[in-house]
């Protein structure tokens, strides 16, 4: 019996012994494997939120961009809607009691542009074109500022690029009036 007890503690020394030489070591590597194993998934998952975040923004901004887009492209007149944006600018002269003497649209010059992206850096070339419009009137000063008021009220892209104005021939109260408007017509190709 006393050998018995004297075995005993030698056999549990050398199970632990084997445990903590033997046994140990594979469990902390197991430890740390999981351990890495765990803190690679949790950063996985918070760059997955982060780029989950950053598409919703960027849904947003495209979604902004496509409507800024649709909008600028309403003001650009098609070609087929070229003899509306004349009927405008003549319209507006006539509810002030203008004359239009003459509105002369030359030719249409095709034009190409490089818009080079702010986050990408990449351009793109885009074609349009542009129309060059004459127009000569005659009208009181007061009308005239208020036709120039409307210029900028039409919901086409009109631009103004010549104006030359003197006094009339025939009053002396109305003025001859020279414009160059120059419009943008989307579809150039």
């Amino acid at each position: 019996m006393k050998q018995l007890l004297l075995i005993l503690p030698v056999i549990s020394i050398c199970l632990i012994g084997y445990d903590y030489f033997d046994q140990h070591p594979i469990r902390l590597r197991a430890f740390y494997s999981t351990q890495n194993s765990l803190t690679t998934i949790i950063n996985d998952i918070r760059i997955a939120q982060e780029a989950s975040s950053k598409i919703k923004n960027l849904s947003s901004e495209i979604e902004k961009t496509k409507n800024k887009i649709t909008e600028l492209l309403k003001r650009l007149p098609q070609k087929n809607e070229i003899g509306n944006l004349l009927e405008q600018l003549s319209e507006y002269a006539s509810q002030r009691g203008m004359t239009i003497e003459s509105i002369n649209p030359k030719g249409i010059k095709k034009k190409t542009a490089a818009v080079k992206s702010a986050q990408t850096g990449n351009s793109i070339k885009v074609s349009y074109e542009e129309m060059d419009l004459n127009i000569e009137m005659t009208a009181d000063f007061r009308n005239a500022g208020r036709y120039f008021e409307n210029l900028e009220k039409i919901p086409r892209l009109v631009e103004m690029v010549g104006f030359q104005m003197k006094s009339g021939k025939s009053s002396s109260n109305l003025l001859d009036i020279k414009m160059n408007l120059k419009t943008y017509i989307y579809g150039g190709k």
